[in-house]
């Protein structure tokens, strides 16, 4: 901040010296209008801990007291949301959180892969016979072994049939990331466009997809007004996922961690 405020100040001395008083303020004005915009597409962002015995969010880099919650990640960018920041701010998201929901994804579905090609070396075992002569009658019998099925029928064995689909449930149920919740920090944004509502509403649903859950906290009346002008709640993303605060988000997130995870419709 000090060294943009020394920049304008330069710029303005320079610019009235070789340009005139009139002309130089002109300049001076523009060139900090331009670090306005500068600074706003690339904002300063970072993930928060939490300050022992006290309801304070910090800066885990800059704090050596602030600590992260387990499975939780709490990011905060100190400007609003807008076309000209959307993309910078869903990008800062994964690489600050760790978590990118393509390459999740991408793991779910070779996983599915590994295990579908599994099944069918399972169900596919190789078929042994065995041939022997009876030199009393001078015929050749030939023995196959019976199926798996055929073999638990006969010792009376009942085989549960959703114990296969169970198991594939259960492999898909396990956690693709160690992060299950992520607290989106608002408390620093005046607005949102069309264009960061979009962002944000994507990140959320794709999120959703590697059973991670994205949470807004921090958000005042005015940010709420728009995102509900915006049409950005709907039944998927609802206003029970916005919290005034970050400790209630993370309260919310915590309780919402000791639930069984639900497996994704959608892989």
């Amino acid at each position: 901040m000090m060294l943009q405020m020394l920049a304008i100040w330069l710029v303005s001395f320079k610019a009235s010296v070789l340009l005139g008083l009139d002309y130089g303020l002109l300049a001076s004005i523009a060139f900090a209008v331009i670090t306005v915009i500068y600074r706003t597409q690339r904002p300063k962002s970072s993930i928060l801990g939490h300050i022992t015995n006290s309801g304070l969010y910090y800066d885990v880099d800059e704090y050596e007291e602030a600590s992260e919650y387990e499975g939780i990640k709490i990011f905060h960018s100190n400007s609003s949301i807008y076309f000209a920041n959307s993309d910078f701010y869903v990008k800062e998201l994964k690489e600050k959180t760790g978590v990118n929901s393509e390459e999740l994804q991408a793991a779910r579905k070779a996983k599915r892969k590994q295990k579908e090609k599994e099944n069918k070396q399972q169900n596919s075992p190789l078929q042994i016979c065995a041939k022997y002569k009876d030199e009393t009658e001078n015929v050749t019998h030939e023995v196959v072994p019976s199926s798996n099925e055929e073999q638990g029928l006969r010792n009376g064995e009942l085989e549960d049939k959703n114990s296969k689909s169970t198991s594939e449930d259960a492999v898909f149920l396990e956690p693709l990331s160690s992060v299950h919740s992520i607290i989106l920090d608002w408390t620093t944004a005046s607005f949102i466009d069309s264009v960061g509502a979009k962002a944000i509403k994507q990140v959320m649903k794709e999120y959703a997809l590697v059973d991670v859950r994205v949470v807004i906290a921090g958000c005042n009346r005015s940010v709420l007004a728009e995102l509900d002008a915006l049409q950005f709640f709907t039944e998927e993303i609802s206003t029970d996922m916005v919290f005034p605060t970050v400790h209630d988000a993370v309260l919310h997130c915590q309780h919402f961690s000791s639930r069984p995870p639900a497996a994704s419709d959608e892989v």
